[in-house]
């Protein structure tokens, strides 16, 4: 059994990640939440009690940090093709870039988007 008291360089191991335990306790609790938020919201997408359109008008908190094309990618009827179409459309025209955050993208930004996935349908 390892002893993590007993170091060679004289320090208590313990007592050196004390102070980090509830850092690191309080990420874990912020990630699971995030984790389980993202989930909900793919699980409503894909039954369809939330639209895209929605989740793009108001993006809740946890989610402001993902990337702008891996939410568009929850939806359903949203595939790689549509989603590297639109990407194009979107750099050409200087209007989005779908590799940034979507808490980043501004409300004329998303409102683009929502056009753009409007007209396809």
């Amino acid at each position: 059994m390892l002893d993590l008291n007993n170091t060679s360089t004289g320090v208590d191991v313990v007592d050196a990640t004390s102070g980090v335990e509830p850092q690191c306790a309080t990420a874990l609790l912020s990630a699971n939440h995030n984790r389980t938020a993202m989930a909900q919201l793919k699980r409503q997408l894909r039954h369809r009690t939330i639209t895209l359109r929605q989740l793009l008008e108001q993006p809740p908190p946890e989610i402001h940090a993902q990337m702008t094309l891996d939410v568009l990618s929850w939806a359903p009827g949203v595939g790689r093709v549509r989603l590297q179409a639109l990407n194009f459309r979107g750099a050409r025209t200087g209007e989005v870039n779908l590799a940034r955050p979507l808490g980043d993208l501004t409300v004329r930004q998303r409102q683009w988007l929502i056009g753009q996935l409007a007209d396809q349908r």
